[in-house]
């Protein structure tokens, strides 16, 4: 048999001195155990280990305050005594000591003793569970009298004005005081801990309307989801109707760093990040408008980072039908008078890809996949530089199709046009045409081909500087013979 507690007697040890009565020592949280210890019958002697536990009930139940361990503790004839603390546990409820035991020298488990031990209290204890008012020493002043030392008297009205949020009272005897709640939520403490402001309207006339503002490192100053998985539903919405307001407006102020003033994130597979819409019928209005004012900035810049698959940086898409110049998918406007600038460009850094693409779907009518036009004298519609090693690029490449001079017709100013027979005849017998073209006239470096629509017997292009029957600085056609009932001619300017 194991070691057995036979006995127990809860003791606690109070000693006056003279110190003690010249002055008052706060009471500890410890106190003396006396135990009797029996081992296979016998009374115990030796040293033992001791592990002490508090419970709220004689079996089972749950353990209070910490595990008190004692080693080596002398146990004489079966006889020993501990000072045990678990701290401040005792509150006036019952408690269980629960001990298990090993021999001092061992190093091995504990012997859990059978029976918890019930810690009585002493007689006189037994009256501070119930001791009256005018028992209680050390009281303030304001009660050493021990009564009610409140000389306010009754409440005789409570202010209910507008703004007070109270409301009951009486001028004398026991009477109730409310308190008017404000806003929403169901939780009854005076501020609501669930109070919320969904479905309601403000107005003022201040500005700002709303500010919060946050010191984080990192995180959002305001979040608002819209969780629901169908339907219109807008994260956040602004709205302005001043003729010169901003619906919704996003400012960074730092100089440096890759900051977004406002940024747009769609996870869908048909979403858009940033989608701008401008309903008005009439007026110049912008879906979308972008502006810069760093010598370095974009206006509105698009990328796509998918490396393969349709994506586009910037996609534009019109549906109205107003016309050229009038309407389009995406419109660049350089508007500085001066310095090389660009309405649109594009560049790509692909071996096999298209700086700018321009494609007419429609099937039928006079579609144009790409429009380049100059106003200014000297101005170039659409400039095709070939560079690279000696200047081998090509160019200008057209793959299928024709090259087509729209309006091109009898003596007309196009770069190609036609001289019919019996046109600009000059010289002796007429064998010189006068080719008068606007581009080639006084300019001997142009390039002017020339093809007859029938079969002469020999003809010749030459710049004409002389004097006579035809004019000076002119390109002439001269003809050896045969029929000839007019000529193309295509002039270009270097």
């Amino acid at each position: 048999m194991g070691p057995a507690l036979t006995r127990s007697l809860l003791a606690l040890t109070l000693a006056v001195g003279p110190a003690a009565l010249l002055r008052a020592q706060p009471l500890g949280t410890a106190f003396t155990y006396q135990g009797r210890l029996v081992e296979n019958g016998t009374p115990a002697t030796g040293a033992y280990d001791f592990q002490l536990r508090l419970f709220d009930a004689p079996a089972a139940g749950s353990p209070v305050g910490a595990t008190v361990t004692r080693d080596d503790v002398a146990v004489a004839d079966g006889l020993f005594t501990v000072s045990l603390d678990f701290g401040a546990v005792f509150t006036g409820s019952a408690r269980w000591l629960e001990m298990a035991v090993r021999p001092g020298a061992s190093t091995g488990a504990y012997t859990t003793l059978p029976a918890r031990q019930e810690l009585t209290p002493a007689p006189n204890a037994l009256f501070g569970a119930s001791a009256p008012w005018a028992g209680v020493t050390g009281k303030p002043a304001g009660f050493a009298d021990d009564v009610d030392n409140d000389s306010g008297g009754d409440i005789t009205a409570v202010t209910t004005g507008a703004a007070s949020g109270l409301f009951g009272g009486a001028a004398s005897g026991t009477v109730n005081l409310g308190v008017s709640f404000a806003g929403s939520g169901t939780a009854t403490s005076v501020s609501r801990s669930d109070h919320q402001h969904l479905g309601q309207t403000w107005s003022a006339a201040v500005n700002p309307g709303l500010a919060i503002t946050s010191a984080a490192a990192n995180g959002t100053v305001l979040s608002a989801a819209a969780t629901n998985v169908g339907g219109l539903t807008y994260g956040i919405r602004g709205s302005s109707t001043s003729s010169n307001g901003v619906g919704l407006y996003g400012e960074v102020t730092s100089p440096t760093g890759p900051t977004y003033a406002v940024l747009g994130h769609t996870s869908s597979s048909a979403g858009t990040g940033v989608h701008g819409i401008a309903i008005g019928n009439t007026g110049a209005t912008f879906g979308v408008q972008g502006w810069s004012g760093s010598t370095n900035g974009r206006g509105v810049f698009g990328h796509a980072l998918a490396t393969s698959g349709s994506a586009h940086g910037v996609f534009g898409q019109t549906d109205s039908g107003g016309g050229l110049f009038i309407t389009s998918g995406v419109t660049g406007h350089a508007t500085h008078p001066t310095g090389v600038t660009y309405g649109v460009r594009g560049v790509t850094d692909s071996a096999n890809g298209v700086g700018v693409l321009g494609s007419a779907t429609a099937t039928s009518g006079s579609a144009i996949g790409v429009w380049g036009r100059a106003d200014t004298i000297g101005g170039v519609g659409v400039v095709a530089e070939g560079q690279g090693n000696n200047n081998a690029a090509i160019a200008l490449e057209v793959r299928q199709g024709r090259i087509k001079i729209a309006g091109a017709g009898d003596n007309t100013a196009t770069p190609a046009f036609r001289i019919p027979f019996g046109t600009g005849h000059c010289g002796v017998d007429g064998a010189f045409v006068v080719i008068d073209h606007p581009h080639a006239n006084f300019n001997p470096d142009a390039i002017v081909m020339v093809t007859a629509t029938s079969q002469p017997h020999g003809f010749a292009v030459l710049y004409w500087t002389g004097s006579g029957a035809c004019p000076s600085n002119r390109w002439l056609i001269w003809r050896a013979g045969g029929t000839v009932s007019g000529y193309n001619v295509l002039v270009l300017v270097p």
